[in-house]
């Protein structure tokens, strides 16, 4: 996927022992936040959330670094995985 020339800002782990960079690239056809990585010695580019707005540009939630808080789930930097937030009324950032 070639996103990179359309990365608008990133903001890297506040560990420094995670290799993981959260980035916000904003183009027509495939707008959102990505998180790039390195895994198995590869860099590895995964989109983690669609479509781009404040509401789902997502923040680290932590200062170990692994858990991206977007609107209503978290994604572990690390290795991808989701986990639903039940009942939240609003927008974080509200």
């Amino acid at each position: 996927m070639d996103v990179v020339k359309d990365i608008v800002s990133c903001e890297p782990s506040p560990n420094e022992a995670i290799e993981a960079i959260k980035c916000v690239v904003v183009r027509p056809d495939t707008d959102g936040t990505f998180v790039f990585r390195m895994k198995n010695d590869k860099p590895e580019f995964q989109p983690v959330s669609v479509g781009y707005s404040n509401n789902n540009e997502g923040d680290l939630a932590d200062l170990d670094g692994r858990w991206l808080l977007i609107r209503d789930y978290f994604v572990n930097v690390e290795t991808g995985e989701k986990k639903d937030i039940k009942g939240l009324p609003d927008d974080p950032r509200n």
